[in-house]
């Protein structure tokens, strides 16, 4: 059996709304989900020239529901003048720049996609990454904003569900891979 992976690029309020409407379209009647990567805060002049639709974190939250893969495509989709590590651009958003500056842009970009009730699944996988094989289930149960406490920020509930298949496990071990996600 032959499987194909779909990646929409520069998905964002402002952009070709009516290209997007139309391979949407294909996705759906043909039962397709791809994965959708969002810029979180666009200010590429090139992309703003397009309409811009005041409904677009609702769209992520449905295309979301509905079973395509949201992520984090950047941050706001400015060149720096870097190529990047391969060389296939003459631009991009992060090459040149330090590991706490690109840091800095992704967790405000992180921000933005949160501040919209919108779970990156990266949450899931990094819970998955951290606990290996011994994670058999992640489930979001909660979420809180407190703007005095948080600011714009928002608090997740998970329940992780551990489990090896093998072997009894101690609660030494849990705690460390706890500890873990905590920290990041």
């Amino acid at each position: 059996m032959v499987k194909y992976f779909f990646r929409l690029d520069d998905v964002a309020p402002n952009m070709n709304w009516d290209n997007f409407n139309s391979v949407a379209e294909i996705f759906k009647n043909n039962d397709i989900r791809p994965l959708a990567a969002v810029i979180p805060d666009l200010k590429d002049p090139k992309l703003l020239g397009y309409s811009f639709n005041p409904n677009f974190w609702q769209l992520v939250t449905e295309l979301k529901n509905s079973g395509w893969i949201i992520a984090q495509h950047g941050y706001q989709h400015l060149s720096n003048g870097g190529g990047g590590v391969l060389k296939i651009h003459n631009s991009g958003e992060f090459a040149g720049l330090s590991f706490e500056n690109q840091k800095e842009m992704i967790h405000a970009g992180q921000r933005i996609m949160e501040s919209q009730t919108f779970v990156p699944n990266i949450y899931f996988d990094l819970i998955r990454d951290l606990g290996g094989d011994l994670v058999e289930e992640v489930k979001l149960l909660d979420t809180y904003t407190d703007p005095k406490k948080f600011g714009d920020r928002v608090s997740y509930t998970y329940r992780v569900v551990y489990r090896s298949m093998d072997r009894t496990m101690t609660s030494e071990e849990i705690d460390m891979i706890q500890k873990n996600i905590y920290e990041q």
